[in-house]
């Protein structure tokens, strides 16, 4: 489906929902958010610079708004028409990206207390946390395979026997899909709702009005 932007790079459904709901850990979900966030940030960054030259472009027109030549006059007056048609999206796309990143570090502050490795600077947070949050993912990606296809597509199972916790984690969850699956409990497989989702809490349509 395809949803409009509305002058930002995400909405905060598409956040909460598709982004943060694809991770399977808070640790995940907050490497995924800082990533968020430094875009945005330097989204703001560069509209900044932006604004500076424009502001030194119309002082360089409005100078030469008095300039002798009736060419430069018109030039003059063209780049300041220019600037003026744009002048409403640019606020839009600036405030736009403000309340996209306003929304992104409520997420990340609703998530800090959950986080397993927040007593790590980042960059080793992000590196510690790759291991559930792919174990969890393998075993995300195997109950969606069996559900809809009945099997695993090769590659994606040797991936899975690589990951350190095929033997404990993953391979064990396979077996206990298939059972459900066996027993009739597909419901039960698809009613859980997403661990780091409901940390945001995102509200079920059927309770908003």
């Amino acid at each position: 489906m395809s949803a409009g932007k509305n002058n930002r790079r995400n909405h905060d459904f598409q956040i909460d929902a598709f982004l943060v709901g694809s991770c399977h850990t808070a640790d995940g979900a907050y490497s995924l958010l800082c990533d968020l966030r430094e875009d945005r940030r330097d989204a703001l960054a560069q509209v900044e610079v932006g604004a500076l030259r424009t502001r030194a472009k119309i002082a360089r027109a409005e100078r030469n708004l008095q300039h002798s030549d009736p060419a430069e006059r018109l030039e003059a007056q063209a780049d300041i028409a220019e600037i003026r048609a744009i002048e409403e999206t640019l606020n839009n796309n600036i405030n736009a990206a403000r309340a996209e990143l306003a929304h992104i570090e409520a997420c990340i502050a609703k998530i800090q207390p959950h986080r397993k490795f927040a007593h790590l600077p980042d960059p080793e947070a992000h590196e510690a946390s790759q291991r559930e949050e792919w174990a969890r993912e393998f075993v995300y990606r195997a109950e969606n395979y069996l559900l809809t296809a009945g099997t695993i597509p090769h590659d994606h199972f040797a991936s899975m026997r690589q990951h350190p916790d095929f033997q404990g984690f993953i391979l064990p969850a396979i077996d206990g899909i298939k059972r459900m699956m066996d027993e009739g409990r597909i419901g039960d497989l698809l009613s859980h709702r997403p661990a780091v989702t409901a940390l945001l809490e995102v509200k079920d349509v059927r309770t908003t009005d």
